[in-house]
């Protein structure tokens, strides 16, 4: 049996080595159209940050693919897939034949739309190339703006700060973090970050313009504000994707609705209709599809969704359903951390750590457990 898969994330590489595990004799192929052997996305700023060598970013060495038999084809983008004849189309024309699939593509990062003028000074932070465009940058660099304080962003700002720029993050909403922390945890976040005095941080502010003043990348705000520059990072999320013809929505075995023998996961997938955020949903997705590719029949089950990262020293946790509305809350305040507990029918169901985030696993266990039972 003939196995490709199309993309070289997390979901990719899992999905090949899960197969392998139950499946010793089928061809497997990824197809990824980055140069470089597939790697861990989620350290791009610390690269950046000269915290982590570029070494420690492939998930796995050469000699891996190598010992199990998975062949990687580099600058090998898939454009296409032809579901009727089963075969996928690469952007250099080329064929390819199937007998089972997986789409494992990602979303690119969405782009600020800039003139020509300043587009050598606008950058993301999605991939590898990105990370050389910014180096290139940096040595004429003394300050950059960041639009978005996702975790993306504020990663970024962090990695910049360490490189020693000034930083200005800007937010068109009331706080930081939106969607992971809430608006008390975020504003004692933000207080800890502040404390560096190269950071400024501007919410409930959005773009209205962006252009270029005396070589600088000017940005000007709606809220009347105007920031200058040397370089700008965009980190205002992921684009809906190529779908390679497909609509990549499947069922709860990752198998995509109407075809049979193609399987999605990662990013690129709505699974059962919901799309993943974070690194582990996009393995963990990767993993049960290549079980169910190599024959099982097992079903993807939904775990409370977690996001930890350590921002200039300051580490925050947010994991489970956290929503005031719905839920009673604790909240324990020392000087230098929170902690927010949220409880639905006497029971935690979420968690928000801003400093000291020691007790993260012990919590998470709990939350997966009264997940499951009130599920």
């Amino acid at each position: 049996m003939r196995i490709i898969i199309a993309g070289g994330g997390p979901a990719a590489v899992e999905a090949a080595f899960s197969i392998r595990q139950y499946d010793q004799n089928s061809s497997i192929d990824i197809y990824t159209g980055e140069n470089v052997l597939p790697y861990r996305r989620t350290l791009l700023p610390a690269v950046l940050a000269k915290t982590v060598p570029l070494e420690r970013l492939p998930i796995y060495p050469a000699e891996m693919y190598q010992k199990h038999n998975i062949n990687i084809h580099l600058d090998s983008t898939v454009v296409h897939v032809d579901a009727t004849q089963k075969c996928i189309v690469l952007q250099s024309g080329q064929s390819i034949p199937f007998d089972r699939l997986l789409v494992a593509t990602g979303r690119a990062a969405r782009k600020l739309p800039v003139t020509e003028s300043i587009a050598n000074k606008v950058f993301t932070l999605h991939d590898i190339k990105d990370v050389e465009k910014i180096e290139q940058a940096l040595p004429n660099s003394s300050a950059a703006t960041v639009i978005g304080s996702g975790v993306l962003g504020m990663e970024c700002a962090a990695a910049l700060l360490k490189r020693d720029l000034k930083v200005t993050v800007i937010e068109q909403y009331s706080h930081i973090l939106r969607g992971i922390l809430d608006f008390e945890c975020s504003n004692f976040l933000q207080k800890e970050l502040l404390t560096d005095s190269k950071l400024n941080i501007i919410t409930a502010s959005s773009l209205t313009e962006i252009t270029s003043h005396k070589n600088k990348i000017l940005c000007n705000l709606s809220s009347g504000k105007s920031i200058y520059g040397d370089i700008l990072i965009s980190a205002i999320g992921l684009t809906a994707g190529n779908n390679l013809g497909l609509e990549l929505t499947t069922d709860e075995y990752l198998q995509v609705t109407g075809c049979k023998d193609i399987y999605a996961a990662g990013d690129c997938a709505a699974v059962c209709r919901k799309y993943n955020r974070y690194y582990k949903g996009a393995f963990m997705q990767g993993r049960i599809a290549g079980e169910n590719i190599a024959g099982l029949h097992k079903k993807y089950i939904f775990t409370p969704a977690e996001c930890r990262s350590i921002l200039n020293n300051t580490a925050f946790y947010a994991a489970g359903w956290c929503n005031d509305e719905n839920c009673e809350t604790a909240v324990e305040q020392n000087q230098n951390s929170l902690k927010k507990l949220f409880y639905l029918q006497d029971r935690l169901v979420g968690c928000m750590l801003v400093g000291n985030v020691q007790d993260a696993g012990e919590l998470y266990s709990i939350i997966r457990e009264h997940h499951r039972l009130l599920s």
